[in-house]
């Protein structure tokens, strides 16, 4: 079921098509062929800044908030539940939590670039394709809440993500529209804020790390995942444990086992096992001032990393359920 968008405020309906900006105008995307959105309505849920702060000095062309959608909250719950699969039009308000860096299809010239949203209560994935990435990809920013409409529908299983809290994901296609709203401080913090720690402590965290002792256990391969997806992996050591590490861009150095590399990216405790994403090539590099250990310590180290539940007792790890 559609629900409303425009809301009234202190007893004023603000209009669907009048926008007021700063400085200028083109809040949205632009496409001829769009839909006008229906009417929706959502609760509140985030502490966002406010449309006219930016302490983080990120304006650009693009990044405009739409001062008009600010009062619109997070998708509920309820709201997600009633989204039926395949609807082309589905229009969500969502906070963009990571997304990958465009990735090319093994065997084929098709590109993809993949990521999570987040809703009230939830996290949505969603992909996009080919043309669609040109379109969309600067307005993908993690930390962003937005307003996205005409959203394609389609089954997703969880098997493939175990942090998404639903059955489908949102194919993001030519005629998808993304308004920018809010900045979540909060989200862009966590993103952005960088700790130091060696491989044993890797779990420990959430959000973007810097690993200081790791060096080569296997090179990275692409791998054909369960999904279809094809992946570069590879595996890093500290001498006793090893990490799988997991590539959403080019790998651009050759490497050798053994050797100690630079390695800076995401932790993903929804994976299984829990891996590093790295979404840039130089986050990935050689130490060329640190010597390499020999390949005997190399294949001796064969001990898995703690997990996050051996650092939180409290922690929970996500639940893998299966789609019928």
């Amino acid at each position: 079921m559609k629900k409303q968008l425009m809301k009234a405020i202190d007893g004023i309906t603000v209009p669907k098509t009048k926008h007021v900006f700063r400085s200028f105008e083109i809040p949205r995307q632009e496409n001829q062929t769009s839909n006008e959105p229906e009417i929706m309505q959502y609760k509140a849920s985030q502490q966002l800044l406010q449309p006219n702060s930016d302490p983080l000095n990120l304006q650009s062309d693009f990044n405009i908030y739409d001062e008009e959608l600010f009062p619109l909250e997070l998708s509920s719950k309820q709201e997600l539940n009633e989204i039926k699969l395949y609807d082309k039009t589905c229009q969500l308000v969502v906070l963009i939590k990571d997304v990958n860096s465009p990735t090319t299809a093994r065997n084929s010239d098709t590109r993809f670039m993949k990521g999570r949203l987040q809703a009230e209560q939830g996290i949505i994935p969603f992909i996009c394709w080919n043309d669609a990435i040109n379109l969309h990809e600067s307005f993908l920013k993690p930390g962003i809440k937005c307003l996205i409409e005409n959203v394609y529908i389609k089954d997703f299983n969880r098997d493939y993500d175990r942090s998404a809290t639903v059955g489908w994901q949102c194919n993001l296609m030519t005629n998808t529209k993304i308004t920018w709203i809010a900045r979540d401080t909060g989200e862009m913090d966590k993103q952005n804020s960088l700790q130091k720690c060696e491989l044993e402590d890797v779990c420990k965290y959430d959000g973007l790390i810097e690993v200081t002792n790791a060096y080569i256990k296997s090179i990275p391969t692409l791998f054909q995942l369960a999904n279809k997806e094809a992946v570069r992996i590879c595996l890093i050591t500290d001498r006793s444990q090893a990490f799988e590490v997991r590539f959403g861009c080019e790998v651009v150095e050759s490497f050798k086992i053994g050797e100690a590399v630079f390695v800076k990216g995401l932790v993903m405790q929804n994976g299984n096992p829990p891996y590093l994403l790295i979404k840039q090539a130089e986050n990935f590099v050689k130490k060329k001032d640190v010597p390499s250990i020999p390949v005997v310590q190399v294949i001796k180290a064969s001990k898995a990393v703690k997990q996050k539940s051996d650092f939180d007792e409290n922690y929970v790890p996500p639940k893998t359920q299966r789609l019928k």
